[in-house]
């Protein structure tokens, strides 16, 4: 007979629990001391079932629209975590096969969270909060774990509950150039679907719930801590979740922000979610607010119940907090060692003595304050604790698995009754909002009157240094010069800039793919579509001012040649950025990688050394340059059609010292080095930036980032 669930909201509800063994039904729950209960079935753990034991029990959850009544209840037995440390030889050896030791975090953690409630999973750093949080979600869980994650009522995880399961991670994962309204409004055209006005309703729906209406108009890089954190959970709860995992909301935030949040986080668990989250040494205020709480020690649970029945079991065990102290700090200075935490407090009857070593470490002589707590909850001390630490004789399993397939046609929308779309909207709308999108961020991060001034002035500075160049034999290397000068500045600028582009966008990317917003090729193209034209404004307005004033060709169509042929070497520029940015997660790598290659590129451009004069073994690099490309097309479309006259300088060998007579457009070509015809080159630019805008995107979809994927599991592609 499968236990009943302590409140009766949940009564119709059946839970499978395997390894519960024959618990008994619905007695009544424990008195407030930590004895192990009395229902009538008796067996280990037959009371804890039943109650929330002391303190007054959580309102109950109303009626949901996830899986049935009450919602998803989310329970998890045995789960642990193990990873391989750091610094070893090799790796993806199993568990005892190489030379890199492995360490568990987890410890056959066991627990429910119930709809309508927020739990909370506290402990000091290293016990296992994040980890824990992680192991609930399925493409974070990654290799090393074990155990059994479950949901009572559901159906198979793979067909439909991973859209009803949100996390928010402790880092704000925003657009700091957009505002809250374009946040959530390019989220929800990209995540659900139907009709433009239904989106825009659910984003404005969302904005109220969470409190964004006074702030929905200002730009995130002038939002306060409160308000982003509140828009990192607007945008998972465009998604109307039924499960909302959050690591660490409060971190950053002061007392009143965490309260204000917490309250926010009650209101969305009231209708009808289930909500977990871990904290860090809350305030008394956060603490009394708490549905429920799990407190963790090095990967074990010492106490899991309601917060006003932390003290008195705490008390039943002989560890008294003393008066108008924390609550939250008494327990957590419960579970610090001694030697981290320095003196215990007075008030803990003697919770530190003895030991000193790892709470975890149950083997050690001495009575640690951590060693009581954790066997004393094994033993089943806690009476408001819905399941034993033990976890014996678990499957292992690295997916969420519904408890009652029966039931699993009433998962709604995408459950497995039905095949659910992959993707709510199509690649062309994708394509068309992310180009949106990056069309805003770029014009705030591109478009600035700083840029504009730099532009205005490195068009003065170049036209005043070449001020109205002569058409002579002597100032031909100068307006070669000037050629080279302008392809590899704004090359180089396109670069630069470009290259930082993938790395800072990286975790947005990651988590929108994986929750499925959008196809990685809609993402890619839009970067193109959105920041390309944008990066073309400055030099047109360059070319526009320096090259009359330089006087370089007074000739329009040279002009309008030119000017082609330099935002084609723009768009080289950026995609050989795009290239190192998708190859190199690490912005110092990839700014080290950049500067080589940018270097050995330039200097196989053709203006400082001739082909003839590089060295046959390295002569092919300049088929790889786009500067050698673009240098010789802008300097064919300027010395094509009109000869140099001589002026005795001996500069061009066609005129022999001479002074007088000119040189033909094909003899000055060929003394600068310069080869093929204006076209030929500008095809060959735009071939190479083709590759190379496929080979970034080869690379970002298929290089791995990390040994779990950008989440802890496998990356949506």
């Amino acid at each position: 007979m499968a236990p009943e669930g302590p409140r009766g909201p949940l009564a119709g509800v059946r839970l499978e629990l395997p390894g519960e063994g024959a618990a008994a039904g619905p007695g009544p729950g424990p008195g407030p001391g930590p004895g192990p209960g009395a229902g009538p079935g008796g067996g280990r753990g037959a009371g804890r079932g039943a109650g929330p034991g002391p303190g007054a029990p959580p309102p109950a959850a109303p009626a949901g629209r996830f899986g049935g009544a009450a919602g998803l209840v989310l329970e998890w037995r045995g789960l642990a975590k193990e990873v391989e440390e750091r610094g070893g030889a090799g790796g993806g050896a199993g568990a005892g096969a190489g030379p890199r030791p492995r360490r568990r975090i987890l410890h056959g953690v066991s627990g429910r969270a119930r709809p309508g409630e927020v739990l909370a999973l506290m402990g000091p750093s290293g016990s296992g909060k994040t980890t824990l949080l992680d192991c609930l979600h399925p493409e974070r869980q990654g290799s090393g774990f074990s155990g059994s994650v479950r949901v009572s009522p559901g159906g198979p995880m793979k067909k439909w509950l991973k859209r009803h399961l949100a996390y928010v991670r402790q880092e704000d994962e925003l657009f700091k150039q957009l505002t809250v309204r374009e946040t959530l409004l390019f989220t929800a055209q990209l995540r659900l679907a139907g009709s433009e006005a239904e989106k825009r309703a659910q984003a404005e729906a969302v904005t109220g719930t969470l409190g964004l209406s006074r702030c929905q108009g200002t730009q995130l890089a002038l939002c306060s801590g409160g308000e982003k954190k509140r828009t990192s959970i607007a945008i998972e709860m465009l998604t109307d979740p039924a499960i909302l995992l959050l690591d660490e909301p409060t971190s950053g935030l002061d007392s009143t922000m965490a309260a204000a949040l917490l309250s926010t986080l009650k209101a969305v668990a009231r209708e009808g979610r289930t909500v977990v989250s871990s904290l860090h040494q809350p305030s008394s205020i956060v603490f009394a607010k708490l549905d429920a709480v799990m407190l963790l020690c090095n990967g074990r649970t010492v106490f899991q119940g309601p917060p006003s029945a932390a003290v008195p079991y705490f008390e039943g065990l002989g560890f008294a907090c003393p008066a108008m102290y924390n609550p939250a700090d008494f327990a957590m200075d419960l579970l610090v060692p001694v030697g981290e935490a320095g003196d215990m407090s007075s008030g803990a009857g003697g919770a530190g003595g003895g030991g000193g070593g790892e709470c975890g470490d149950l083997e050690h002589d001495g009575a640690s304050t951590q060693r009581r707590l954790i066997e004393a909850f094994e033993a089943g001390a806690c009476p408001t604790a819905h399941f034993t630490a033990e976890g014996k004789g678990l499957a292992r399993s690295g997916v969420v698995q519904g408890c009652s397939p029966a039931e699993a046609g009433k998962g709604g929308e995408g459950a497995p009754g039905g095949r659910a779309a992959k993707w709510n909207t199509g690649w062309l709308y994708q394509t068309a909002v992310l180009s949106r999108r990056s069309f805003k961020v770029a014009y705030n991060d591109l478009i600035t009157p700083i840029a504009l001034f730099e532009c205005c002035l490195i068009s003065a500075i170049a036209g005043g240094m070449w001020w109205q160049t002569p058409w002579t034999e002597s100032r031909t290397d100068s307006r070669a010069a000037f050629v080279f000068f302008t392809i590899i500045f704004w090359c180089f600028n396109a670069l630069f800039n470009s290259l930082m582009s993938f790395p800072s966008e990286r975790p947005i990317l990651e988590r929108e793919r994986a929750s499925g917003s959008y196809r990685l090729s809609a993402y890619y193209l839009s970067k193109t579509l959105a920041e390309s034209p944008l990066r073309f404004v400055y030099p047109t307005i360059y070319l526009s001012v320096a090259f009359w004033m330089a006087g370089i060709r007074n000739d329009f169509g040279v002009w309008v040649g030119w000017v082609a042929v330099q935002l084609l070497v723009v768009f080289g520029g950026e995609s050989l950025g795009f290239f190192l940015g998708t190859t190199f997660a690490n912005v110092r790598r990839g700014i080290a990688a950049c500067t080589i290659t940018a270097i050995c590129l330039m200097l196989s451009g053709g203006f400082f050394l001739t082909s003839s004069e590089v060295p046959a073994f390295l002569r092919w690099i300049r088929y790889l340059s786009p500067f050698s490309y673009g240098y010789n097309a802008a300097a064919a479309l300027v010395f094509n059609g009109k000869g140099v006259p001589c002026d005795g300088s001996g500069v061009l060998v066609a005129c022999g010292g001479a002074a007088e007579g000119e040189a033909s457009p094909a003899e000055v070509l060929e003394a600068l080095g310069v080869r093929h015809s204006p076209a030929f080159n500008a095809g060959m630019l735009a071939l190479w930036c083709l590759g190379m805008r496929l080979w970034g995107y080869c690379h970002l979809r298929f290089l791995p980032r990390s040994p779990a994927g950008p989440q802890g599991g496998p990356a949506r592609r």
